[in-house]
């Protein structure tokens, strides 16, 4: 039987027991009215009308995790990581570098490379330390006349030599004699 056809019947019946019905308070109405329906309908009513609530519920249920996730936007991260993350930092763009530095622990040194403050005025600390062994060897390399790459102390014989000369001349500033480096201290390579 036809949905519409069952609902029809029920509405002659409640014609024929009308009196009845309209005194019965609302509860009770629709439990009889629920009590007239033939199986028939009830399975229609079930097969027809549950999925479109449940669609409907589901739709409802959709829109509400589609706007959740519209709320949880994508963070971006405050951390910067890579070749360019210390530019990042000095520049603002973000707040600190993955080893924790902020911008107020970075500087440019005299090249203009972003280094750490703290292990600048570390290393500026012991600079001091080899700056007469620097000095020395600067004035050595230009008394033997010794232009690009020598391994001081290596295996050729200007090595040896530079290494020589670099120790002399150390000691003489040590020592305060004020000897020139280009004086007689060291190995002739002529």
């Amino acid at each position: 039987m036809h949905p519409l056809e069952c609902v029809a019947q029920v509405a002659r019946e409640e014609e024929q027991d009308g009196v009845a019905r309209q005194a019965a308070p609302p509860e009770d109405h629709v439990a009889l009215r629920l009590q007239l329906v033939q199986p028939c309908f009830a399975a229609d009513f079930l097969r027809l009308w549950l999925p479109a609530v449940f669609t409907a519920v589901t739709m409802v249920l959709a829109q509400k995790k589609v706007s959740m996730k519209a709320i949880k936007a994508k963070r971006v991260s405050t951390v910067a990581r890579g070749k360019f993350a210390r530019a990042l930092v000095l520049r603002g763009k973000k707040v600190k570098t993955v080893g924790g530095l902020t911008r107020e622990a970075l500087t440019r040194n005299r090249r203009g490379k972003i280094v750490s403050k703290r292990a600048s005025a570390a290393g500026k600390r012991r600079y001091h330390q080899v700056e007469d062994w620097v000095e020395a060897l600067m004035s050595a390399r230009k008394a033997l006349h010794v232009h690009g790459f020598v391994a001081v102390n290596g295996r050729t014989l200007q090595g040896k030599a530079l290494y020589v000369k670099t120790k002399a001349v150390r000691a003489a500033s040590r020592s305060g004699c004020g000897a020139s480096s280009s004086g007689t201290i060291g190995v002739n390579l002529d």
